[in-house]
Protein backbone atom coordinates (compact mmCIF):
# COMPACT_ATOMS: atom_id res chain seq x y z
CA UNK A 1 0.00 0.00 0.00
CA UNK A 2 1.41 3.16 -1.18
CA UNK A 3 1.97 6.16 1.30
CA UNK A 4 -1.21 8.56 -0.71
CA UNK A 5 -3.59 5.30 0.16
CA UNK A 6 -2.53 5.10 4.00
CA UNK A 7 -3.27 8.39 4.74
CA UNK A 8 -7.04 8.13 2.52
CA UNK A 9 -7.78 5.43 4.63
CA UNK A 10 -6.58 6.77 8.18
CA UNK A 11 -8.67 10.06 7.33
CA UNK A 12 -11.74 8.03 6.03
CA UNK A 13 -11.79 5.81 9.61
CA UNK A 14 -14.63 6.63 11.19
CA UNK A 15 -16.24 9.09 8.93
CA UNK A 16 -19.65 9.12 7.00
CA UNK A 17 -21.55 11.25 4.95
CA UNK A 18 -24.88 12.94 5.26
CA UNK A 19 -27.13 14.57 3.14
CA UNK A 20 -29.23 17.84 4.26
CA UNK A 21 -31.96 19.69 2.25
CA UNK A 22 -33.50 23.55 1.57
CA UNK A 23 -32.71 26.87 1.08
CA UNK A 24 -30.51 27.79 3.09
CA UNK A 25 -28.99 23.68 3.81
CA UNK A 26 -27.62 23.73 7.01
CA UNK A 27 -24.72 21.08 7.57
CA UNK A 28 -23.93 20.39 11.31
CA UNK A 29 -21.68 18.57 12.13
CA UNK A 30 -19.52 18.99 8.70
CA UNK A 31 -16.13 18.35 8.27
CA UNK A 32 -13.94 21.19 6.22
CA UNK A 33 -13.71 19.41 2.63
CA UNK A 34 -12.97 19.55 -0.94
CA UNK A 35 -15.94 18.54 -3.51
CA UNK A 36 -18.79 18.60 -1.10
CA UNK A 37 -21.83 17.05 -3.22
CA UNK A 38 -23.98 20.27 -4.54
CA UNK A 39 -27.52 19.72 -6.45
CA UNK A 40 -29.94 23.02 -7.02
CA UNK A 41 -33.54 22.33 -7.61
CA UNK A 42 -35.35 24.75 -10.00
CA UNK A 43 -39.21 25.97 -9.28
CA UNK A 44 -42.55 27.10 -11.50
CA UNK A 45 -45.42 29.27 -10.29
CA UNK A 46 -48.42 30.40 -11.84
CA UNK A 47 -50.55 32.95 -10.23
CA UNK A 48 -53.66 31.19 -10.10
CA UNK A 49 -57.36 33.01 -8.94
CA UNK A 50 -60.99 31.87 -8.23
CA UNK A 51 -62.73 34.73 -10.16
CA UNK A 52 -64.62 35.82 -7.02
CA UNK A 53 -63.22 39.82 -7.60
CA UNK A 54 -66.43 41.16 -9.45
CA UNK A 55 -64.99 44.47 -9.74
CA UNK A 56 -63.48 45.70 -12.66
CA UNK A 57 -61.42 49.19 -13.04
CA UNK A 58 -61.86 49.34 -17.03
CA UNK A 59 -65.64 48.94 -16.66
CA UNK A 60 -66.15 52.27 -14.81
CA UNK A 61 -63.57 54.15 -16.82
CA UNK A 62 -65.28 56.47 -18.84
CA UNK A 63 -64.04 59.94 -20.03
CA UNK A 64 -66.63 61.82 -20.65
CA UNK A 65 -67.61 61.79 -17.19
CA UNK A 66 -65.32 63.98 -15.88
CA UNK A 67 -65.51 67.42 -14.99
CA UNK A 68 -62.29 69.95 -15.31
CA UNK A 69 -64.14 72.70 -13.41
CA UNK A 70 -64.80 70.88 -10.05
CA UNK A 71 -62.00 68.15 -10.94
CA UNK A 72 -64.21 65.30 -10.12
CA UNK A 73 -64.18 61.97 -11.72
CA UNK A 74 -67.79 60.64 -11.88
CA UNK A 75 -67.40 56.93 -13.34
CA UNK A 76 -70.16 54.88 -15.02
CA UNK A 77 -72.43 52.45 -13.13
CA UNK A 78 -72.42 48.44 -12.62
CA UNK A 79 -75.57 46.52 -11.79
CA UNK A 80 -75.82 44.94 -8.59
CA UNK A 81 -78.14 41.83 -8.01
CA UNK A 82 -81.25 42.15 -5.71
CA UNK A 83 -81.08 41.76 -2.41
CA UNK A 84 -77.46 40.39 -2.25
CA UNK A 85 -74.88 41.08 0.29
CA UNK A 86 -71.45 42.07 -0.96
CA UNK A 87 -68.27 43.22 0.36
CA UNK A 88 -65.99 46.19 -0.68
CA UNK A 89 -62.36 45.93 0.07
CA UNK A 90 -59.35 48.42 -0.90
CA UNK A 91 -56.12 46.65 0.07
CA UNK A 92 -53.97 49.42 -1.53
CA UNK A 93 -55.50 53.15 -2.27
CA UNK A 94 -53.03 55.49 -3.45
CA UNK A 95 -55.05 58.13 -4.08
CA UNK A 96 -52.91 61.13 -2.83
CA UNK A 97 -53.53 63.32 0.17
CA UNK A 98 -52.32 66.35 -1.14
CA UNK A 99 -55.43 66.04 -3.62
CA UNK A 100 -57.40 66.17 -0.84
CA UNK A 101 -58.52 62.36 -2.81
CA UNK A 102 -61.18 60.59 -1.97
CA UNK A 103 -62.73 57.19 -3.05
CA UNK A 104 -66.44 56.97 -2.75
CA UNK A 105 -68.16 53.83 -3.50
CA UNK A 106 -72.09 54.38 -3.71
CA UNK A 107 -75.14 51.48 -3.22
CA UNK A 108 -77.93 53.27 -4.37
CA UNK A 109 -80.11 54.38 -7.37
CA UNK A 110 -80.15 58.08 -5.69
CA UNK A 111 -76.78 59.61 -7.41
CA UNK A 112 -78.80 62.71 -8.09
CA UNK A 113 -76.80 65.32 -10.09
CA UNK A 114 -73.11 63.70 -8.83
CA UNK A 115 -74.40 63.57 -5.00
CA UNK A 116 -74.30 60.66 -3.59
CA UNK A 117 -76.71 59.79 -1.20
CA UNK A 118 -77.51 56.28 0.51
CA UNK A 119 -75.06 53.69 1.97
CA UNK A 120 -71.97 54.64 0.83
CA UNK A 121 -68.41 53.56 1.82
CA UNK A 122 -65.54 56.15 1.59
CA UNK A 123 -62.11 55.17 1.40
CA UNK A 124 -59.23 57.84 2.17
CA UNK A 125 -55.88 57.35 1.20
CA UNK A 126 -55.05 55.83 4.82
CA UNK A 127 -57.51 53.39 4.83
CA UNK A 128 -55.55 50.49 3.10
CA UNK A 129 -57.86 47.35 4.61
CA UNK A 130 -61.07 49.48 5.17
CA UNK A 131 -64.04 47.17 4.30
CA UNK A 132 -67.72 47.21 4.40
CA UNK A 133 -70.82 45.03 3.60
CA UNK A 134 -74.49 46.31 2.28
CA UNK A 135 -77.29 44.55 1.12
CA UNK A 136 -78.02 45.60 -2.25
CA UNK A 137 -81.39 46.17 -3.52
CA UNK A 138 -82.17 47.04 -7.10
CA UNK A 139 -79.35 49.64 -7.07
CA UNK A 140 -76.58 50.25 -9.00
CA UNK A 141 -72.76 50.90 -7.91
CA UNK A 142 -71.55 54.27 -8.25
CA UNK A 143 -67.05 54.77 -8.21
CA UNK A 144 -66.35 58.63 -7.65
CA UNK A 145 -62.59 59.86 -7.30
CA UNK A 146 -62.67 63.30 -5.81
CA UNK A 147 -58.82 64.78 -7.54
CA UNK A 148 -57.32 67.42 -9.57
CA UNK A 149 -55.52 64.64 -11.85
CA UNK A 150 -56.65 63.82 -15.20
CA UNK A 151 -59.24 60.88 -16.01
CA UNK A 152 -56.03 58.71 -16.95
CA UNK A 153 -54.01 59.01 -14.44
CA UNK A 154 -57.64 59.01 -11.76
CA UNK A 155 -58.08 55.47 -13.71
CA UNK A 156 -54.38 54.10 -12.67
CA UNK A 157 -55.04 55.11 -9.03
CA UNK A 158 -58.36 52.95 -9.76
CA UNK A 159 -56.09 50.41 -10.74
CA UNK A 160 -53.72 50.32 -8.71
CA UNK A 161 -55.77 50.54 -5.11
CA UNK A 162 -56.83 47.19 -5.79
CA UNK A 163 -59.97 46.69 -5.31
CA UNK A 164 -62.48 43.80 -4.62
CA UNK A 165 -66.33 43.56 -5.13
CA UNK A 166 -67.63 40.15 -3.57
CA UNK A 167 -70.92 38.73 -2.98
CA UNK A 168 -71.26 37.45 0.70
CA UNK A 169 -69.85 38.89 3.91
CA UNK A 170 -66.55 36.59 3.40
CA UNK A 171 -63.59 38.60 3.48
CA UNK A 172 -61.36 37.22 0.72
CA UNK A 173 -57.49 37.58 -0.19
CA UNK A 174 -57.09 39.81 -2.59
CA UNK A 175 -56.91 38.84 -6.39
CA UNK A 176 -57.57 41.42 -9.62
CA UNK A 177 -60.81 41.13 -12.09
CA UNK A 178 -60.39 37.72 -13.85
CA UNK A 179 -64.04 38.08 -15.57
CA UNK A 180 -65.91 36.38 -12.85
CA UNK A 181 -64.33 33.25 -14.09
CA UNK A 182 -61.19 31.27 -12.79
CA UNK A 183 -58.10 32.39 -13.80
CA UNK A 184 -55.57 31.40 -16.01
CA UNK A 185 -57.79 31.14 -19.10
CA UNK A 186 -57.58 32.57 -22.54
CA UNK A 187 -59.28 36.05 -21.64
CA UNK A 188 -57.02 36.82 -18.38
CA UNK A 189 -53.15 34.80 -19.43
CA UNK A 190 -51.10 34.45 -16.09
CA UNK A 191 -47.36 35.00 -16.62
CA UNK A 192 -45.30 31.92 -15.43
CA UNK A 193 -42.06 32.08 -13.51
CA UNK A 194 -39.55 29.99 -12.99
CA UNK A 195 -36.55 30.23 -11.00
CA UNK A 196 -32.99 32.72 -12.09
CA UNK A 197 -32.63 36.47 -12.42
CA UNK A 198 -32.61 37.86 -15.61
CA UNK A 199 -29.66 39.97 -16.59
CA UNK A 200 -30.75 41.96 -19.41
CA UNK A 201 -26.60 43.17 -20.47
CA UNK A 202 -25.80 39.23 -20.85
CA UNK A 203 -29.02 38.14 -21.76
CA UNK A 204 -28.78 35.10 -19.69
CA UNK A 205 -30.33 34.26 -15.89
CA UNK A 206 -28.09 34.23 -13.13
CA UNK A 207 -27.58 32.22 -9.76
CA UNK A 208 -25.61 33.47 -7.03
CA UNK A 209 -24.59 29.85 -5.00
CA UNK A 210 -23.49 30.64 -1.34
CA UNK A 211 -21.61 28.08 1.06
CA UNK A 212 -20.20 29.38 4.18
CA UNK A 213 -19.85 28.26 8.24
CA UNK A 214 -22.73 29.17 10.45
CA UNK A 215 -21.61 32.44 11.54
CA UNK A 216 -21.26 33.20 7.84
CA UNK A 217 -17.97 35.20 8.05
CA UNK A 218 -16.62 37.19 5.23
CA UNK A 219 -13.38 34.90 5.71
CA UNK A 220 -15.49 31.94 5.60
CA UNK A 221 -17.87 32.34 2.76
CA UNK A 222 -17.63 31.70 -1.02
CA UNK A 223 -19.64 32.56 -3.59
CA UNK A 224 -19.91 31.61 -7.31
CA UNK A 225 -21.97 33.32 -10.22
CA UNK A 226 -23.41 30.92 -12.90
CA UNK A 227 -25.57 31.07 -15.97
CA UNK A 228 -27.98 29.50 -17.86
CA UNK A 229 -30.12 30.59 -21.23
CA UNK A 230 -32.70 29.92 -20.15
CA UNK A 231 -34.69 29.89 -16.33
CA UNK A 232 -34.42 26.57 -14.05
CA UNK A 233 -37.75 25.17 -13.85
CA UNK A 234 -39.09 22.66 -11.39
CA UNK A 235 -38.27 19.61 -13.68
CA UNK A 236 -34.61 21.08 -14.07
CA UNK A 237 -31.62 21.51 -11.83
CA UNK A 238 -27.60 21.58 -11.31
CA UNK A 239 -25.82 18.57 -10.84
CA UNK A 240 -22.35 17.01 -11.20
CA UNK A 241 -22.28 13.96 -13.74
CA UNK A 242 -19.52 12.35 -14.71
CA UNK A 243 -17.02 14.63 -13.01
CA UNK A 244 -18.72 17.77 -14.85
CA UNK A 245 -21.12 20.58 -13.08
CA UNK A 246 -24.26 20.85 -15.77
CA UNK A 247 -28.02 22.37 -15.97
CA UNK A 248 -29.74 18.87 -15.83
CA UNK A 249 -32.82 19.54 -18.44
CA UNK A 250 -36.61 17.66 -18.23
CA UNK A 251 -38.75 20.91 -19.98
CA UNK A 252 -39.27 22.42 -22.88
CA UNK A 253 -41.10 25.99 -23.95
CA UNK A 254 -43.53 26.55 -26.50
CA UNK A 255 -43.58 30.34 -26.86
CA UNK A 256 -46.71 30.45 -28.86
CA UNK A 257 -48.89 27.19 -28.65
CA UNK A 258 -50.26 26.23 -31.93
CA UNK A 259 -50.58 21.92 -32.10
CA UNK A 260 -47.25 20.34 -30.44
CA UNK A 261 -47.19 17.34 -28.83
CA UNK A 262 -46.82 17.76 -24.95
CA UNK A 263 -46.58 14.13 -23.47
CA UNK A 264 -46.23 15.15 -19.73
CA UNK A 265 -46.87 17.97 -16.69
CA UNK A 266 -47.06 21.37 -18.06
CA UNK A 267 -48.07 24.83 -17.63
CA UNK A 268 -49.32 27.34 -19.80
CA UNK A 269 -50.04 31.38 -19.55
CA UNK A 270 -54.00 30.46 -20.41
CA UNK A 271 -54.07 27.51 -18.53
CA UNK A 272 -54.70 24.97 -20.89
CA UNK A 273 -53.56 24.31 -24.27
CA UNK A 274 -55.25 26.65 -26.61
CA UNK A 275 -53.25 28.66 -29.75
CA UNK A 276 -50.50 31.05 -28.67
CA UNK A 277 -50.17 30.14 -25.20
CA UNK A 278 -46.95 30.09 -23.66
CA UNK A 279 -46.68 26.19 -22.19
CA UNK A 280 -43.64 25.08 -20.51
CA UNK A 281 -43.74 21.34 -20.19
CA UNK A 282 -42.40 18.30 -18.58
CA UNK A 283 -39.97 16.26 -21.32
CA UNK A 284 -39.42 12.43 -21.39
CA UNK A 285 -35.99 12.47 -21.42
CA UNK A 286 -33.16 15.03 -19.80
CA UNK A 287 -30.65 17.06 -21.81
CA UNK A 288 -26.94 17.58 -19.87
CA UNK A 289 -25.70 21.30 -20.48
CA UNK A 290 -22.11 21.47 -19.43
CA UNK A 291 -21.20 25.22 -17.29
CA UNK A 292 -18.60 26.73 -18.97
CA UNK A 293 -15.13 26.05 -18.15
CA UNK A 294 -14.62 29.18 -15.21
CA UNK A 295 -18.02 27.91 -13.64
CA UNK A 296 -16.53 23.97 -13.40
CA UNK A 297 -13.03 25.45 -11.61
CA UNK A 298 -15.33 27.91 -9.54
CA UNK A 299 -17.87 25.25 -8.21
CA UNK A 300 -14.79 22.50 -7.83
CA UNK A 301 -13.22 25.22 -5.59
CA UNK A 302 -15.99 24.78 -2.83
CA UNK A 303 -15.29 22.93 0.31
CA UNK A 304 -17.83 22.39 3.35
CA UNK A 305 -16.16 23.93 6.96
CA UNK A 306 -16.04 22.69 10.51
CA UNK A 307 -18.60 22.16 12.34
CA UNK A 308 -21.32 23.82 10.62
CA UNK A 309 -21.22 24.35 6.89
CA UNK A 310 -24.40 26.68 5.16
CA UNK A 311 -25.28 26.64 1.27
CA UNK A 312 -27.72 28.89 -0.19
CA UNK A 313 -28.57 30.53 -3.41
CA UNK A 314 -30.22 33.89 -4.11
CA UNK A 315 -32.73 32.40 -6.50
CA UNK A 316 -35.18 30.63 -3.82
CA UNK A 317 -34.12 27.56 -5.43
CA UNK A 318 -33.86 23.92 -3.14
CA UNK A 319 -30.35 23.03 -2.19
CA UNK A 320 -28.86 19.39 -1.82
CA UNK A 321 -25.57 19.19 0.38
CA UNK A 322 -23.99 15.82 0.83
CA UNK A 323 -20.76 16.17 3.50
CA UNK A 324 -19.00 14.24 5.29
CA UNK A 325 -18.88 14.24 9.17
CA UNK A 326 -17.51 11.74 11.90
CA UNK A 327 -19.70 9.34 12.61
CA UNK A 328 -19.48 10.56 16.74
CA UNK A 329 -20.98 13.84 15.48
CA UNK A 330 -23.77 12.92 13.71
CA UNK A 331 -26.84 15.31 14.01
CA UNK A 332 -30.02 14.28 13.26
CA UNK A 333 -32.17 16.53 10.73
Amino acid sequence: MNILEARRRTLGKGVCKKTVEGNPAIAQGSLARMYPGIKMQGWTEQAQYEGKNLFNPEQFYDKNTYSEKSGNYYLTTWQLKPNTVYRFTVYNNHVSPEDNGVMFFGFNDAFNNHNPNGSLAVFTSSDEKTTIENSGESGVLFVKINSKSDPETQLELLKNANVIISEGAEKIPYEPYTGGQPSPNPDYPQEIVSAGKYDEASRKYQYTIKISDSEESPTKSQTVLITSDRPLTKWDKLDKRNGQWGWVYKSEEIESYTDESVPGEYYSTTGQLSAGAQVWYETATETFVPLTTAEQEAMNALYTFRPTTVLSNDCDCNMTLTYKTKKSLEVAT
